[in-house]
């Protein structure tokens, strides 16, 4: 049975989730990886070049919908980061945004 946990883009050891799911994070094995909102300015702006990127490549009409209501739709992005490169990051992840 094939599961669907939304849209990703990840590189590096981590993942941004796009899903609108509120069991997803029944989907994750939490021991290994930890979960965190997109809130930090710093990962936010990385999130949208991605989606930029990505919508440039492939003329996504939902990456625009996101791009053009980034605001209020980052905020359904989950930031999925493994333990092991949790210190290898572009930016840290701060433990007041993880979520589980």
């Amino acid at each position: 049975k094939k599961i669907s946990i939304g849209s990703l883009i990840g590189k590096g050891g981590y993942a941004f989730v796009y899903s609108k799911q509120k069991n997803l994070f029944n989907l994750v094995n939490k021991e290994s990886v930890g979960l965190y909102s997109v809130l930090d300015n710093n990962w936010q702006k990385h999130l949208l070049d991605q989606l930029k990127i990505f919508h440039k490549e492939t003329g996504s009409v939902k990456a625009l919908n996101i791009i053009e209501n980034f605001q209020s739709e980052v905020l359904k992005f989950i930031h999925i980061v493994p333990d092991e490169v949790k210190s290898k990051l572009l930016f840290s992840v701060e433990s007041k945004d993880k979520i589980a």
